[in-house]
């Protein structure tokens, strides 16, 4: 089992949190974080051993917005997976895709308080 999150904030940054049950306890998983506000909302998977995927928000470092923010795990390491911006601030809030298939969902929000659009993203 898989859970995902922030680490909280430090200094102004956070950074995101990934850990893992592996039935008899939880262990931090080291991610990639590669922002400055990096926060993980969902995860899911189409095979727990080698294909998991976690989405949320960054903010690049420089970026005076947040950005979407696409993680997969490979069975050995989370990666970054690039995934588009949409212009304005935005983030995934949930992530789906079904055993063992191959593509995967992620939906989410872009723009301003007051004025969100919907975001929709496929990979596969």
């Amino acid at each position: 089992m898989w859970a995902v999150g922030e680490n909280g904030v430090v200094d102004g940054n956070s950074t995101d949190l990934i850990e893992h049950w592996n039935g008899t306890a939880w262990r931090i998983v080291p991610s990639p974080s590669p922002g400055t506000g990096d926060s993980l909302t969902a995860v899911t998977t189409s095979n727990p051993a080698n294909d998991v995927w976690a989405v949320g928000v960054t903010q690049p470092k420089g970026a005076a917005q947040g950005q979407t923010l696409t993680l997969n795990w490979n069975g050995t390491a989370w990666t970054t997976v690039a995934s588009p911006d949409a212009g304005s601030p935005s983030v995934l809030n949930s992530v789906s895709t079904k055993p063992r298939a191959a593509i995967v969902w992620a939906v989410g929000e872009s723009g301003t308080s007051g004025s969100f659009n919907p975001l929709v993203l496929q990979h596969g």
